[in-house]
């Protein structure tokens, strides 16, 4: 088939969040079976990856964008207008402001013309925000990717923020991403989602009940050809330190789950790594037993090392592709509901699941003091991943689901 993708950002795994690791990932499996062409957007900072999407891709269409962080203060002036004009926008048009950073008169141009040029089987449309652009498509089917439903994301930030002011503005957005979802899902032919509950939740909103779980897949690397064992001493964890839910999470476990953990294991150390730390994260971490790194290129080393993976997650939505990742490499997870959320066949015999400080500290340290029972945890947490998450099982699904949607004459 003939596939169109449609990104806000460019795809990589050095993107540094876990949507550019995956939708990389997808890009490099169907272009196996598939013809891909790519619609993105980029600032300066992504094109540096656009040369190793370049063999995956038939074509590449790149609609520059400026976002932040910008260290030049007349670039960032610039975008700071940019940014109130969006917001002034979203007010007026009454439509969330996410949705308003990502209209491009550029971006809906190339789109228009890419598909008045060509035929597409189907157009792949990601994340919610980008959804707007599937009036603009001329040929093909068009599926919207619901890699995380922002109605969940928001209804957690309005339930974790402390100040009235700002939960007044989540409940504002929420109404608007409301109103905007419903629209954006009436507009295409397909939708999908990588989890069942975010497929409730979209079929509940929208009254819409042909949701599709696809679920993402994930890489099966081979154990290192030198054994290296687990340090029974380490905690790591992983995320864009940038995304408020990653922040948060990193906070919790340094202030308040971490002292719990060296108080019942002395030896504990904990690694962070993530680009983009905030201020807050750093006053938090300086226990001399915690090391805050910035993003690495390379996580496997750390990921086959770790004696536990801990993710005490508590916002945000979607399936997280680092617990995957991290299941991937046969390590031992303690994580939140949420950090769980979407994965399907994990236990409580395959992962360590508690919301509370004193239950995550207490699974860390019972597997830091067992190293036996914390490697049976994670070769069950692979086995869960290979037998779901497997990029054969994914692919196979997605081309059966494509492939029923082009050839229908009512979708």
């Amino acid at each position: 088939m003939k596939i169109l993708i449609v990104s806000p950002y460019v795809p990589h795994p050095l993107a540094g969040h876990g949507g550019g690791v995956y939708i990389y990932d997808m890009i490099r499996h169907l272009s196996t079976v598939h013809e891909l062409t790519l619609i993105s957007f980029a600032d300066e900072h992504e094109r540096r990856f656009l040369p190793d999407l370049s063999p995956l891709l038939t074509d590449m269409h790149i609609v520059p964008r400026l976002k932040g962080p910008v260290r030049n203060i007349g670039t960032a002036v610039r975008l700071a207008g940019i940014r109130g004009l969006q917001f002034v926008r979203s007010i007026v048009a009454w439509e969330p402001f996410i949705a308003s950073k990502f209209r491009s008169r550029a971006m809906a141009r190339t789109i228009r013309e890419l598909t008045s040029s060509q035929h597409f089987d189907i157009v792949q449309i990601e994340y919610t925000q980008m959804g707007q652009y599937a009036r603009n498509v001329q040929s093909g089917k068009t599926v919207l990717h619901q890699i995380d439903v922002l109605l969940r994301t928001i209804q957690r930030y309005t339930s974790a923020v402390r100040s009235p002011f700002a939960r007044a503005w989540y409940r504002l957005e929420w109404c608007r991403l409301d109103r905007f979802e419903n629209r954006m899902i009436h507009l295409h032919n397909g939708i999908t989602t990588l989890t069942q509950p975010d497929a409730f939740l979209l079929e509940w909103q929208t009254h819409n009940r042909q949701v599709e779980v696809l679920s993402p897949g994930v890489d099966l690397p081979a154990p290192p050809e030198v054994h290296t064992r687990r340090d029974s001493d380490t905690l790591l964890f992983v995320g864009n330190l940038s995304q408020i839910p990653n922040d948060d999470a990193a906070i919790w476990l340094c202030t308040d789950i971490f002292p719990r953990i060296v108080a019942g294991h002395p030896t504990a150390t904990l690694t962070i790594i993530g680009r983009l730390p905030s201020q807050d994260l750093r006053a938090a971490a300086t226990d001399s037993r915690i090391r805050l790194l910035d993003f690495v290129e390379d996580l496997h080393p750390y990921l086959f090392r770790a004696g536990v993976f801990v993710a005490p997650l508590r916002l945000g939505g979607g399936i997280k592709i680092k617990i995957l990742d991290a299941l991937a490499h046969r390590c031992p997870i303690v994580t939140t509901p949420v950090g769980r959320e979407g994965i399907t066949g994990l236990t409580s015999a395959s992962v360590c699941v508690s919301r509370s400080a004193e239950g995550l500290a207490s699974h860390c340290i019972a597997l830091l003091k067992d190293p036996a029972r914390a490697a049976d945890l994670g070769q069950k947490g692979f086995d869960v991943v290979r037998r779901n998450f497997s990029w054969g099982i994914v692919l196979d699904r997605t081309t059966r689901y494509y492939a029923s949607l082009r050839e229908s004459e009512y979708a």
